[in-house]
C-alpha cells in the first residue's frame, strides 16, 4: 500500500509542477498576444477610415482621390498579414499547452484506474495521498483547472476570428475584444485561487499518510 501511495505522491508533485509551468507559459503567451491583437485592431480601424460611409462611426474618412484610398488599404493589408500570422502562431502555442494539460489529466485518470485495479479502490477513493485529499480529489481539482483553460482557449480562438473589419464595426466593439483577450473572463480567479491553494497546502505538506 505504501508503494502505491508513494507512486501517487510523486505523480501529483510532478503534475503540479507541470501545471504551474504551463500556467506561467500560458500567461506569457496571453500577454504577447494582447500586444499583437492590439496592433491588428488599430490597423483594422485605420483601414475602415478609408471606407465610404464610416464617418459616423469612426471619424472622417480619407479623401478618395488620386488612388490614395486604394494605396492606403493595400499598405494596411500588407501590415496586418504578418501580425495575423503571429497571432495565429500564439493561439497554436496556447492550443499545444492545452493539449499538454489535457494529456496530463488523462494520465492522472489512467493512473487512478490502474492503482484502483492493482491496489484496491480504497487507495484512490478513500485514503489521503498527503494530508486529507484522496487521489480522486486531486483528479477533480486538476479537471477544474483544465476546464477553465478549455473555455478560455475557445474564447481566444473566437476573438482572433473576430478581428476583421466586419466584426470591428465600432471602437467600443474593438475594445471589448481586446479587453476579453486580456482579462480572460473564463479564468475564474476565485476558482484558480481555491484550487491552487488547496493543492499547495496538500502537496507541500510534510505529513505523510
Amino acid at each position: 500500500m505504501s508503494q502505491a501511495i508513494s507512486t501517487l505522491q510523486r505523480t501529483l508533485r510532478a503534475h503540479w509542477e507541470d501545471m504551474k509551468r504551463h500556467r506561467a507559459q500560458w500567461q506569457g503567451l496571453v500577454d504577447d498576444g494582447f500586444g499583437v491583437a492590439q496592433k491588428v485592431v488599430n490597423l483594422v480601424l485605420e483601414q475602415k477610415y478609408a471606407q465610404p460611409g464610416m464617418e459616423t462611426t469612426l471619424g472622417p474618412v480619407i479623401p478618395h482621390f488620386f488612388g490614395l484610398t486604394d494605396r492606403f488599404e493595400e499598405r494596411i493589408t500588407e501590415e496586418i498579414s504578418p501580425l495575423r500570422d503571429e497571432l495565429d502562431t500564439i493561439v497554436k502555442k496556447l492550443m499545444k499547452l492545452h493539449v499538454k494539460m489535457t494529456g496530463a489529466q488523462q494520465h492522472l485518470l489512467s493512473l487512478l484506474d490502474e492503482i484502483a485495479n492493482d491496489w484496491g479502490e480504497d487507495t484512490v477513493y478513500r485514503l489521503p495521498v498527503f494530508r486529507t485529499r484522496t487521489f480522486e480529489g486531486f483528479c477533480c481539482l486538476s479537471q477544474r483547472l483544465v476546464d477553465l483553460y478549455s473555455r478560455e482557449l475557445a474564447l481566444k480562438q473566437r476573438i482572433v476570428d473576430c478581428l476583421t473589419p466586419d466584426e470591428l464595426s465600432t471602437r467600443a466593439r474593438a475594445m471589448l475584444y481586446l479587453s476579453a483577450w486580456l482579462q480572460q473572463p473564463y479564468m475564474d480567479e476565485h476558482v484558480l485561487d481555491e484550487v491552487c491553494g488547496l493543492w499547495d497546502v496538500e502537496v507541500n505538506s510534510q505529513e505523510a499518510p
